[in-house]
């Protein structure tokens, strides 16, 4: 499969990958965890023949009440259950937090008028998203920034901090990507199911998933915009499907500079077209590996 080329010189690449424990399962004997798992493998060669030297987080697992909040402890590592998925068991992590990035980020937000906060504390309760997401993709090998999801964020304010986010990216030369940390449509199971037979949990919630992934994978960043209101009232998506107005800001400077804010592609004019490397069910709700 060719590979999108990089957004920039700094900015190599940019994913949507699921949130969900039920993805370490690389042998599992359903076969939509297992295609998960392996997208998340390719990704993994992909960043090692990038380049890449650090990877930023944005999960929407983080929820941050109290203003905008980064993590800024030199080396973050613990131990993490899940509170609902318990039975996956300890995920043990432990990650190289890239602490002159984050503070630099939060003094350029914060000179935005956001209240932003940085987070220096031993055992800080990590998200499932961000502890599942560096254990497949990382291991150590890469610097992180752990960006939070501030709940009060709207998605014009989302997409500002993003376009921060990447100037900052932009201004220190280091080859990033950056990783969002979402669940799709979102109608969880209430009862135990076997995960063998494991299906979206809203009658429509297939196709409605579907039709934005296809407007992603054909470079209408517009008309996915519009959709999602709908989308998400009709999916129960999760946070609103508000990672995508992070992504979407990340390219908010190249946008402007083209019409119908398009991204940069191969032909440097035509729209960037999403990958989708992997897509499926996890316990009723909808779940996508995608590069961008």
């Amino acid at each position: 499969m060719s590979r999108n080329p990089a957004i920039s010189k700094n900015l190599r690449c940019v994913y949507l990958v699921p949130s969900l424990p039920h993805v370490l399962q690389k042998t599992a004997s359903n076969d939509g965890y297992q295609a998960l798992h392996s997208a998340y493998g390719q990704i993994a060669a992909h960043l090692a023949a990038s380049g890449v030297q650090r990877l930023v987080y944005y999960s929407t697992g983080w929820i941050a009440v109290l203003g905008q909040m980064l993590q800024a402890r030199a080396q973050l590592q613990g131990v993490h259950v899940d509170e609902n998925w318990y039975e996956y068991g300890d995920l043990t992590f432990a990650m190289k937090v890239d602490v002159g990035f984050a503070k630099r980020t939060a003094d350029v937000l914060q000179s935005a008028g956001m209240a932003v906060q940085t987070v220096d504390f031993e055992g800080f309760p990590l998200d499932t998203g961000t502890v599942v997401a560096d254990h497949l993709l990382n291991q150590g090998r890469y610097q992180t920034a752990v960006i939070a999801n501030h709940v009060y964020s709207d998605f014009a304010q989302t997409r500002k901090i993003a376009a921060l986010v990447r100037k900052q990216i932009e201004a220190d030369e280091v080859p990033t990507a950056v990783v969002g940390i979402s669940g799709m449509s979102g109608s969880y199971f209430t009862d135990d199911i076997d995960l063998r037979e494991d299906r979206f949990g809203g009658q429509e919630d297939d196709a409605w998933n579907r039709r934005l992934l296809d407007l992603l994978r054909a470079g209408k960043w517009a008309e996915a915009e519009q959709l999602i209101p709908a989308y998400a009232r009709a999916t129960k998506a999760d946070m609103g499907m508000k990672v995508l107005a992070f992504i979407t800001g990340l390219g908010l400077e190249a946008r402007d500079q083209m019409p119908d804010g398009l991204w940069p592609g191969h032909d440097g004019n035509a729209p960037r077209q999403a990958q989708v490397l992997a897509y499926a069910p996890i316990y009723g709700t909808g779940a996508a590996v995608i590069e961008f």
